[in-house]
């Protein structure tokens, strides 16, 4: 079996290692900012931002680890090391969601006095890192649903510190103090949401589940229409990544003696590849007409 590597560029863990540096002062920044402006919204930025930080790094730690060759107790290599940490991710961020909300609901009943130029300021800040973080990691998250969910996670607090800006101009201008929980509880559903997303694809994939894009009935329509092919049965379609995908299959091929079993192979595994299959196991079987 050949070992796929990623190709969505080499330089792509570099970005990540400098993502997590300017996140981890952004982190840092709005913690202290929401603490001395009183902004839960700030501080729920601050927070889901070091959620930020943590998703930067494991997804680091599981792109380098990915590249990792197979051996002989690993087969099929590293590659599903990314949908662990995706899982990882996802999960942190709703733990996240679920105490912010919790706070939300808290400060919605007892709201407080807000400092909301220091809140507009420190949230700008945090915006601005985000949209540098979300330009470096745009193109490898289309390419991986572990950077996926660390994009995702970027994407959410850039959103949350939008309105977190407006929050800060209403409370500053007409004095809403009620915003500040408001819109913390609007950015936690888009978190939840999005999460739930994405954790359910990687526990499809964990699961070994058809991935997206293809269908049992796609594939033995594709192998069935060679002229050889009797029938296709016994398949399987599975992803270790979300990205590639492996097929298995049995098929029955109208020919007793099989004198050209490579030539079949290859026509099957290039039907297969038309189709998307990055990588196919073919069990040819005869079927001879005694008639």
């Amino acid at each position: 079996m050949p070992n796929h590597t990623h190709n969505y560029g080499s330089n792509v863990g570099s970005r990540l290692l400098f993502s997590i540096l300017l996140n981890l002062v952004i982190t840092i920044a709005e913690m202290i900012g929401g603490i001395i402006s009183g902004s839960l919204a700030l501080l729920s930025d601050s927070f889901h931002n070091l959620a930020d930080t943590s998703s930067l790094f494991i997804s680091y730690g599981a792109e380098k680890i990915s590249r990792k060759k197979r051996n002989k107790k690993y087969t099929y290599g590293f590659k599903r090391v990314e949908i662990l940490a995706t899982i990882l991710n996802t999960t942190a961020l709703l733990a996240i969601a679920i105490f912010l909300f919790r706070e939300a609901v808290i400060k919605f009943l007892n709201p407080a006095e807000i400092d909301s130029n220091l809140m507009i300021i420190v949230a700008t800040i945090g915006l601005a890192g985000n949209i540098i973080t979300a330009f470096l990691l745009f193109g490898a998250s289309k390419k991986s649903l572990n950077i996926k969910s660390s994009f995702i996670h970027i994407v959410s607090d850039s959103l949350s510190s939008v309105f977190v800006i407006i929050g800060g101009l209403l409370i500053k201008f007409y004095s809403w103090w009620i915003v500040d929980p408001i819109l913390t509880m609007i950015v936690v559903t888009y978190i939840t949401i999005q999460s739930l997303k994405l954790l359910k694809e990687a526990i499809e994939i964990i699961m070994q589940a058809t991935p997206r894009g293809i269908t049992v009935d796609e594939v033995k329509k594709a192998v069935d229409s060679l002229s050889f092919v009797n029938d296709t049965h016994h398949i399987h379609i599975w992803t270790t990544n979300g990205k590639d995908i492996f097929v298995e299959c049995h098929v029955i091929i109208d020919d007793c003696k099989i004198k050209n079993i490579d030539e079949y192979l290859n026509a099957i595994r290039s039907k297969l590849t038309e189709i998307g299959v990055s990588h196919s196991t073919v069990q040819i079987e005869r079927y001879c007409n005694t008639e």
